[in-house]
């Protein structure tokens, strides 16, 4: 009877510590230094659950509830905002199979949010991480903090397919590059990862540098991991002249020297910052990369004048892709110590009285494609017009051109920001929507939701099994529940918005999200433009409280028996 006995007490006793929710990281409220009205301690908190909904949405992390820690601290007599001790953050942990815990500190300076933190292992009673950041309001700051603090978390990827991927980056490796090289290195690492669902598919990225410094033999093959391509974009320096000749040998090489399998999709990238002509050439292998069913996407920096940009627009429409051309930011500041945000793409330039995360994406919308291709400019921006044969305006002398065609005095100025690694995984999310695989393309629709909040509807589209699953048990229950959505301008949508299928946030409830990332269906279709500008990631996450109404075009799992 006693060994039962016993039995049954430890069977107790595991089914006790199985209800224990086990967490990787808690996320402390944040002690706000100096606060204000328009700065409150309250801040601190908000900022933790952004935080929190960061770390699920980029990370996969799985994060313990704001709502548990908030009672923990009050039950422990912690005070986030006056000294919270190591062995605080230890007995919390261990009482709350906690692996990790985020604290720190936030404040503002220089009209930015400012945030220094440690990453605390309960585990090891030691500091893993200590990371500053910094950001133009709290959305920016909590996406570089994650990726500061989470560098041992590989970033979730949406979508997969198990086809092999070929892909070739043919880069100008010349001086002209050199102020820009980190940013290419980090797009063209981006789009290798969307491309191959974060290395998990069956992969071959070659990279082909070109210059007069570059030898045609330094071309890195058949790369099959993110280090592998990191060692190899490590390896190269810009040096030298990038002239057409050799661009026309290292495009050359891509497409008659690369070993492009028959059954892979297959992918080329032309990344370029120097003077180019049209080339008979560089059309002939862009046609030869066609019939090999290689898709050429090309992309202009900032440097390259209209003959240069028209060149890459050629090589593009016969490579069956898209050109890009790269946009450009930097704040300046008039003798007043007025801030003017001065932004430049396509060989045009503009001022702002306000920065939205918008331009990131490009400073235009377009409509159509290849040479008709139309651009229409976000609203936040006011162009400034010039002769374009007297004034020979770029990414680099803008500022100087605009104190002469506005005539401002500038002071000062702050670092120049450019949008291409945002650019470069846009791409190649873009490539996927465009249906360019061969089979089981993934833009294949399962069917239409009919999202309602008691006011206002919407349809959406439903691309994966798990998210159809997930609305079909949310319709039966007929009940309001918090959805993320990432959200897209699109002037060719009923409303002007555009919510992207594969960006729904199933997984969060409503004690993590914080007020700032909550809004309604209502207000989405009011001000499209607000919401598809700024937010959390690209595309913005906004989270609404909904129930599902209707689900149309989707067939249900088919019964054995019929």
């Amino acid at each position: 009877m006693r060994l039962f006995r016993n039995i049954v007490l430890l069977l107790l006793a595991a089914c006790i510590l199985a209800d224990q929710a086990e967490a990787e990281v808690a996320v402390f409220p944040y002690k706000i230094e100096n606060p204000s009205v328009y700065f409150p301690v309250t801040t601190g908190t908000e900022y933790a659950k952004l935080l929190s909904v960061a770390s699920i949405i980029k990370k996969g992390l799985e994060v313990y509830s704001p709502r548990d820690i908030d009672a923990d601290v009050r039950r422990k007599n912690i005070n986030p905002q006056g000294s919270v001790t190591e062995e605080n953050l230890y007995h919390l942990g261990k009482s709350r199979y906690i692996d990790h815990v985020l604290i720190g500190s936030l404040f503002r300076k220089g009209g930015q949010y400012v945030s220094e933190s440690l990453l605390y292992s309960v585990k090891d009673r030691k500091v893993l991480v200590t990371a500053r950041v910094r950001g133009s309001n709290l959305f920016e700051l909590a996406e570089k903090e994650v990726q500061a603090v989470f560098t041992q978390y590989d970033d979730v990827q949406r979508a997969a397919q198990n086809m092999p991927v070929d892909a070739a980056f043919v880069i100008d490796m010349s001086y002209n590059v050199a102020a820009e090289w980190n940013a290419i290195r980090k797009g063209v690492s981006r789009f290798a990862s969307v491309l191959t669902d974060n290395w998990t598919m069956n992969a071959g990225i070659t990279v082909v540098p070109f210059s007069t410094g570059h030898s045609g033999n330094s071309a890195d093959h058949n790369l099959k991991t993110a280090f592998s391509l990191k060692q190899a974009l490590d390896r190269l320096h810009p040096r030298g002249n990038g002239t057409v000749s050799d661009f026309e040998n290292a495009l050359s090489h891509a497409v008659r020297s690369i070993p492009w399998r028959s059954r892979s999709s297959k992918v080329m990238v032309l990344i370029s910052n120097s003077p180019l002509e049209r080339s008979r050439y560089l059309e002939n292998y862009a046609y030869m990369a066609r019939k090999k069913n290689i898709t050429i996407y090309t992309v202009s920096l900032g440097r390259m004048h209209a003959s240069g940009r028209g060149c890459l627009k050629d090589v593009a429409v016969i490579g069956n892709g898209d050109h890009y051309n790269v946009a450009y930011h930097q704040r300046v500041f008039d003798v007043k110590g007025s801030s003017i945000d001065l932004f430049f793409e396509d060989g045009r330039l503009f001022e702002s009285e306000s920065l939205s995360r918008e331009w990131k994406r490009g400073l235009f919308h377009y409509a159509g494609s290849g040479h008709s291709k139309r651009a229409q400019t976000r609203s936040f921006l006011k162009e400034i017009f010039f002769n374009d044969s007297r004034y020979r305006v770029d990414s680099g002398t803008m500022k100087a051109h605009y104190e002469k065609l506005a005539g401002t005095r500038i002071i000062n100025t702050e670092s120049l920001e450019t949008n291409l690694s945002d650019l470069m995984p846009q791409i190649a999310e873009k490539h996927f929507s465009r249906g360019r695989w061969t089979e089981g393309k993934r833009d294949r629709s399962l069917g239409r939701v009919l999202l309602e909040d008691g006011r206002t509807t919407l349809w959406v589209q439903v691309k994966s099994q798990r998210d159809l699953d997930f609305f079909r048990n949310k319709k039966q229950s007929g009940l309001l529940f918090p959805l993320g959505v990432g959200v897209e301008r699109k002037r060719s949508a009923p409303f002007g918005v555009s919510i992207r299928p594969e960006w729904y946030i199933t997984n969060v409830s409503t004690d993590y999200i914080p007020d700032m990332m909550k809004t309604s269906l209502e207000k989405l279709i009011q001000s499209p433009d607000r919401y598809a500008g700024s937010g959390l990631y690209s595309p913005p996450v906004w989270f609404v409280d909904v129930k599902v109404g209707k689900i149309l075009g989707a067939r249900d799992r088919r019964d054995i028996r019929e």
